[in-house]
């Protein structure tokens, strides 16, 4: 009976822990912080940094003597804690809340590393660790790194928290696979080549947009792979036209009001 009731307050103390504005550096003096969260499954994946790689200097003091303040000060890089708090605010939203409640009624495994608290500034294992607790999906700092990706990814957590609402079954937050960089670079370079314009002269309509053109009485929509073609009509006075028109009726004296005939010579 003790053993079940293990889980249920580990998570209740978990839930004491204040929380952390982001993942420290790999040499800071507050790894600690990092470890709280790197050794249970519950919060192994609330930041794409964890876990945090080991510090090549041992400890702070030897990365502060070779000058490499990034290994050991958050506020080194500032921009990036925003984003840090920001993710690790949606995660909560979309996936930490719900994953609580889970472990806490037992239909989500609850799984710890002792070894995670007590490692220091190295890996316990023999190779680096990259892997998250529990989930088997690998850091991806990236997403932080990297401004477009990380509004791509975490603007879809948004947009489906929004739509779907929080996560009700057991699943991964961060993603697997490749992400498709060249889309979204593409996306974001039409928006600042392709303004869109509207010019309008006369009797002739121009709009130049990524994916419209209308020129004179032709109109063209090309959009991807699909291209179609219609005609519009255009009202013009028949002067601006340049069109000769001759009185097709004729007179009484010839054959009578009302009769036609073929009209040549036009």
């Amino acid at each position: 009976m003790k053993t079940q009731w293990l889980p249920l307050v580990l998570v209740l103390l978990l839930l004491c822990i204040p929380p952390v504005p982001a993942p420290v550096p790999r040499c800071s003096p507050f790894i600690i912080i990092n470890k709280l969260v790197e050794w249970t499954s519950l919060w192994s994946d609330s930041n794409s940094y964890f876990p945090v790689g080991p510090c090549e200097y041992g400890g702070p003091f030897r990365a502060l003597q070779a000058d490499d303040y990034n290994a050991v000060f958050l506020l080194d890089e500032p921009e990036k804690v925003p984003r840090h708090n920001i993710y690790e605010f949606v995660w909560f939203l979309k996936t930490g809340f719900t994953r609580m409640k889970r472990m806490m009624l037992g239909l989500e495994p609850f799984k710890a590393d002792i070894n995670i608290l007590t490692e220091g500034y190295q890996h316990y294992t023999p190779s680096v660790r990259t892997t998250q607790l529990g989930h088997g999906t690998e850091r991806r700092p990236e997403i932080i790194d990297d401004p477009d990706l990380y509004v791509d990814f975490v603007g879809g957590k948004i947009r489906s928290l929004l739509t779907e609402g929080p996560d009700l079954q057991r699943t991964r937050y961060t993603p697997v696979g490749p992400f498709r960089r060249s889309q979204i670079k593409h996306k974001n370079a039409r928006r600042r080549l392709y303004p869109r314009t509207v010019s309008i002269s006369g009797g002739d309509q121009s709009i130049h947009g990524g994916d419209q053109s209308i020129h004179g009485g032709d109109q063209s929509i090309h959009g991807g792979d699909q291209s179609r073609k219609f005609r519009t009509r255009i009202h013009q006075n028949s002067n601006e036209r340049g069109i000769s028109w001759s009185k097709p009726l004729l007179t009484q004296e010839e054959m009578g009001e009302g009769e036609w005939r073929p009209i040549l010579g036009r």
